[in-house]
């Protein structure tokens, strides 16, 4: 939440075009579960990040992290909610 605070302040003052920077994706997506991983009802779950490849681009790391910490929190509270109901 902070780092989406973070970046709402960044956007407000900076007038300019959104520059991404080389990032390196499987670093991002591994802060994304250790995030989750502190979340409430997640703790419990096990995650695995894999690569067969380098998965490297141009994004803007602190917004990928946080587009990803949400899939990972959504698909868990899913998951969570699914197996309640079953």
């Amino acid at each position: 939440m902070t780092d989406l605070i973070d970046s709402l302040r960044e956007l407000a003052h900076q007038r300019s075009a959104i520059s991404p920077e080389p990032t390196d994706l499987e670093q991002i997506i591994r802060r994304a579960i250790e995030s989750g991983e502190g979340a409430t009802g997640v703790s419990h779950r096990q995650s695995l990040c894999t690569r067969t490849a380098k998965l490297e681009g141009m994004f803007r790391s602190a917004q990928t992290r946080a587009a990803f910490f949400n899939l990972i929190l959504n698909a868990c509270e899913s998951y969570s909610w699914t197996a309640r109901a079953g």
